[in-house]
């Protein structure tokens, strides 16, 4: 990673980001949610920049309470952790641009935001995603950092107005822990993504590999 820089997103990196994200994501995301990944405090990111000043990866991650999250991703914590101060974090992006990806750079921005997570708020207790069933190289890479399957999550995304699965992946820090059947079922986790796969494809949904 000779010759980049690391630091948070601007207010005046709406229009780079947006570029950048338009080039990762198959996903349109509204001008207002631009402004807010670049100005607001609630979000933890980082921008990978390189020795032209532009920005060639990044994370954008969303720390809330776990109240907060969405019904989709209900359960994600035991449910003996009651305390109301108790924090998640939601990854929302994470992408590095073709010319720089395989050196070690989305992996550098999560291990970063998850030493963060241990060192800064220690009342964060997991870190979770989600991920396209067709994207393996992502689902191969956040495996290998440890996250785990929680949940499948069928039609979970509108892409060019065509419905595509997704996974909920976690990973859990600080003394979190998750549901029983979650540590019971992951040693499995990839019998379960098969069965899933295996679904899909009967059911005339082509699963396809994509880079990551």
């Amino acid at each position: 990673m000779e010759g980049l820089s690391f630091r948070s997103l601007r207010s005046d990196d709406f229009n780079e980001v947006q570029h950048v994200c338009r080039l990762l994501f198959p996903l349109n995301y509204s001008d207002e949610w631009y402004r807010d990944i670049t100005s607001s405090s609630k979000y933890y990111t980082r921008a990978g920049i390189d020795n032209l000043s532009r920005i060639i990866a990044l994370i954008i991650v969303e720390i809330k309470s776990k109240n907060d999250c969405q019904r989709e991703d209900y359960g994600l914590l035991y449910d003996d952790l009651s305390d109301q101060n108790v924090e998640l974090a939601y990854v929302l992006s994470l992408g590095v641009i073709p010319d720089y990806r395989r050196c070690g750079i989305a992996s550098f921005l999560l291990t970063s935001l998850i030493r963060f997570l241990k060192q800064e708020r220690l009342d964060c207790k997991a870190v979770y995603l989600h991920v396209l069933t067709s994207n393996i190289p992502a689902i191969n890479f956040y495996e290998y950092h440890k996250f785990q399957l929680f949940k499948y999550l069928p039609q979970y995304y509108l892409i060019s107005n065509q419905s595509a699965d997704g996974y909920c992946y976690v990973c859990y820090i600080n003394g979190g822990k998750g549901p029983i059947f979650i540590r019971i079922t992951y040693p499995f986790r990839h019998l379960l993504i098969n069965a899933i796969t295996v679904h899909l494809q009967m059911s005339g949904v082509i699963v396809k590999l994509t880079n990551y």
